[in-house]
């Protein structure tokens, strides 16, 4: 039997195979899903009339093999960069690694640039003037200034079904950590003790998803799977599987916070979704209430959430914080002095 692949190697796999994927863009009228629609065609390298201020990418050169620009290694869980660099000599792709500061080397004919979480704008794309493709081996794509890409000609790419299952399970996960306190009875049973408050079940909670793109939608596929008393949804954009699984639509943010017990978060962050769980939201939950957000720190205002969590309105399982998606929490960070649920 073929033993399953993990999921850095799933990701290494993806980005090879999205190297010349068609471009993406901002989601801004999409506040509710993952989903991002495709942006409008960047200018062609032939150029016209009105497009005379977008520069055209640079031809590359015959006969060499293309370079591929890594920020970071799509499976450094699983694949050391040696690997990474054999893997794509055998598709006649040279690989080039940025350095702890982010500069490159032996990069002037770099036509792809491939980064996971790290950010890419403008300063970046100067340094590679060859440049062609941003491939992003995640989902979100909202740490690429997309504008900066447009002026320059340069494609940018995402994996949609990147780590669907993952996302969902890990949302699971924190769920089950909350509802049966998981983490604190850990340490109890370590500490010498065994007795300890069994917690609750998931079975008849109601459900509430903010995005029902294809995480959402997994989400819901799992919660039904357990039994929950009910899946609602909110999401401008509706997903028929997501009604034919049972899921019901709501026509506000606030009913879902208003009328579930576990809330996950699992939409893109947009212009129009950055904030929206604000803190007159947050107020609509109860003590008892779970919010899980394995999507972007940004669409919670983290201030109020920090502050609401310290007086116990409602406990969190997060996956993410407003800041440098991927980068450690600082340790002066609010969030740090936040009790456990």
């Amino acid at each position: 039997m073929q033993k399953p692949q993990s999921l850095a190697q799933r990701r290494l796999a993806r980005t090879a195979r999205h190297v010349q994927a068609p471009p993406v863009g901002p989601a801004a009228e999409n506040p509710g899903s993952e989903k991002a629609p495709t942006a409008p065609p960047l200018p062609s390298k032939e150029g016209s009339g009105s497009s005379g201020s977008v520069r055209k990418p640079a031809e590359e050169e015959p006969g060499e093999p293309a370079v591929i620009a890594m920020l970071e290694n799509p499976a450094e869980d699983a694949l050391p960069r040696a690997a990474v660099v054999e893997i794509f000599a055998r598709h006649d792709l040279k690989v080039v690694w940025a350095n702890e500061d982010h500069a490159w080397h032996d990069c002037e004919n770099a036509t792809v640039l491939v980064t996971v979480k790290r950010r890419v704008d403008e300063s970046m794309l100067a340094t590679l003037p060859k440049l062609r493709l941003v491939a992003v081996a995640f989902t979100g794509y909202d740490h690429v200034d997309l504008e900066a890409c447009r002026q320059r000609g340069v494609n940018v790419a995402n994996v949609p079904g990147y780590s669907t299952d993952g996302a969902a399970e890990l949302c699971f996960g924190l769920i089950f950590a909350l509802l049966r306190h998981i983490p604190m009875a850990h340490q109890h049973v370590r500490s010498g003790k065994w007795s300890w408050p069994p917690g609750n079940e998931l079975s008849g909670r109601r459900l509430g998803i903010v995005g029902t793109g294809q995480i959402g939608l997994r989400v819901a596929e799992i919660g039904k799977a357990f039994r929950v008393s009910n899946v609602i949804g909110y999401d401008p954009i509706r997903n028929d599987k997501f009604s034919a699984i049972g899921g019901e639509y709501v026509q506000s943010l606030a009913t879902i916070f208003l009328h579930s017990d576990i809330i996950v978060i699992a939409c893109a962050l947009t212009a129009a979704s950055k904030g929206m769980v604000n803190r007159r939201m947050l107020k609509l939950l109860r003590p008892d209430s779970i919010l899980i957000n394995c999507a972007r720190g940004a669409i919670i205002d983290q201030k109020a959430l920090t502050e609401m969590l310290k007086e116990g309105r409602f406990r969190a399982g997060l996956d993410v914080y407003e800041g440098l998606e991927g980068e450690e929490l600082p340790p002066n960070h609010p969030l740090r002095s936040v009790p456990e649920s």
